[in-house]
């Protein structure tokens, strides 16, 4: 993969990881608590394996978690 579609697939898994964690704080203030917890997990599992996908672009592009990371701190977030 060039550099132009690692960089596509790192910010899909980035915007992935920030669409799941949003559901989290949902289902604690609206779900039920003991029967939302299995779903609650998956989510967090879920957001673990998008996590590894950014990974494999930052081994192939190193550069692209540095830029990651300065969108992050200047922007808050790393997509756009």
């Amino acid at each position: 993969m060039n550099q132009d579609l690692a960089l596509m697939v790192e910010m899909t898994a980035s915007r992935a990881r920030v669409a799941l964690g949003e559901l989290i704080p949902l289902l604690k203030e609206f779900g039920d608590e003991g029967a939302d917890e299995p779903v609650k997990q998956a989510i967090a599992s879920a957001i673990y394996e998008v996590g590894l996908v950014a990974d494999k672009v930052y081994e192939l592009y190193p550069d692209l978690k540095v830029q990651a990371d300065s969108r992050r701190e200047r922007y808050g977030r790393s997509y756009f």
